[in-house]
């Protein structure tokens, strides 16, 4: 549980980068600096904030599924499997 927490996380940190570059890219922010300065806080800390091309490797696709079904069935709400 905490394995797939943590890989969860991390997720949605590099996510929340990437959303974050798209509104830098429309208003004419630097993502590198903007996230560089969210970085600072330490309850943040500057890891894992890189805007890219997304977020991989062999842990973190197995999160994010487990994580969307776990909340569905705990909620009691259909899976669409198509869309994980």
């Amino acid at each position: 549980m905490v394995k797939l927490t943590a890989n969860a996380f991390l997720a949605t940190k590099i996510s929340f980068a990437n959303e974050i570059a798209g509104i830098c890219d429309l208003v004419g922010a630097d993502i590198v600096d903007v996230m560089s300065a969210v970085g600072l806080d330490r309850r943040i800390g500057p890891h894992f904030l890189r805007a890219g091309v997304g977020w991989g490797g062999s842990c973190f696709p197995n999160p994010s599924l487990w994580s969307r079904t776990s909340a569905d069935c705990i909620c009691g709400l259909p899976h669409d499997h198509a869309h994980p």
